[in-house]
């Protein structure tokens, strides 16, 4: 009887254990990539503006969950990544490249239900991740920040220590960004160097019709939010930032109309015009219609590669309606400006 209690306490622990450790790394899925031309109507076309195409892949799985990523961000050495769909979920993976170092393929994808600060299952309002971003101090190094919308908060998770099992530290937003519409609120988050946090919404203006962010303390840190203004056109929102390499900020822009579809706009803006006396306008490095392999792009990362170039990765969202609309993962080489 004793053996009995003390097998079937083993083989407790050993399940709870294989568990915590599924928890920690997620489900794996099978998800397929087909490549994907820039400009289909054109193939000799590689590039817009200051971008140049460094591969494109469609992404595609039978797994219900998979779908509406709305933040991404890719390891220093652009093997792994790391993203977050607007249903709570994590998905990771390992990205593959071919001879010529354009992106070919992904691989390894898994996937698990991000835990929140609320136990109410799978709700909107407690689930609704937008923004994601890595912080780069070395107290905090392999933690992640989401935003999240609807009931707005950012949560920091100890991602590099706890994995998809990480539970989040939960910081308040300030006001006024803590008081932007439900649907529109956290869309960008991005770390700086020395921990503090920018956030842009994405609908929330100023009387001017600029853009509102803020740029926050670290996390932990005491400290008031200092606001700044973004210039906006062209019925484009936000949708991700990025910190470039050198220290500048890339913003992710979206719009959409029925009669044009979806555009995408990338705009360089320097970090110290955040803390300028009038709204930052930056410079737009490129602008992508229709005609090119986009959809509604929303997730934005960028790193250096061995020889110093910038690469920039963007994913859409599919809104979960496939067909119709597509989960697309592109890079980009950021190139000089001329002279």
């Amino acid at each position: 009887m004793r053996l009995l209690i003390l097998g079937t306490a083993l083989a407790t622990l050993c399940g709870s254990a294989a568990m915590a450790q599924t928890a920690a790394i997620g489900e794996p899925i099978a998800v397929s990539a087909e490549s994907l031309l820039f400009h289909p109507a054109d193939p000799e076309v590689k590039g817009v503006g200051r971008i140049a195409f460094k591969g494109g892949l469609a992404l595609k799985s039978d797994e219900p969950e998979f779908g509406g990523i709305s933040g991404i961000t890719v390891a220093p050495d652009g093997e792994t990544f790391t993203a977050i769909t607007d249903q709570g979920r994590w998905i990771s993976g390992t990205l593959t490249y071919g001879a010529d170092g354009r992106l070919s393929g992904i691989a390894g994808v898994r996937i698990a239900r991000m835990l929140t600060d609320a136990d109410r299952g799978d709700s909107k309002v407690d689930q609704d991740a937008e923004s994601l971003t890595s912080l780069k101090t070395e107290e905090e190094r392999g933690s992640l920040l989401v935003g999240f919308e609807q009931r707005h908060r950012i949560g920091l998770y100890r991602f590099a220590a706890e994995g998809m099992a990480a539970k989040p530290r939960i910081m308040d937003v300030p006001a006024p960004l803590g008081d932007a519409p439900l649907n529109n609120g956290l869309e960008a988050l991005c770390a700086l160097p020395d921990g503090r946090i920018i956030a842009v919404t994405e609908e929330l203006l100023d009387k001017a019709g600029n853009t509102l962010g803020a740029i926050l303390p670290p996390p932990g840190a005491r400290g008031a939010a200092a606001t700044f203004s973004l210039t906006r056109d062209g019925d484009y929102s936000p949708t991700d930032l990025a910190l470039l390499p050198e220290g500048d900020l890339m913003l992710l822009e979206r719009r959409f109309s029925p009669a044009t579809g979806v555009g995408m706009r990338l705009r360089r803006i320097a970090t110290k015009d955040l803390e300028g006396s009038g709204p930052a306008r930056g410079e737009v490095v490129a602008e992508l219609n229709m005609t090119f392999a986009i959809d509604n792009m929303e997730g934005l990362s960028a790193r250096a590669d061995e020889e110093g170039r910038t690469l920039l990765y963007v994913v859409s969202d599919d809104n979960f309606n496939a067909p119709i609309q597509r989960t697309i993962l592109l890079m980009f080489e950021l190139t000089a400006a001329p002279e």
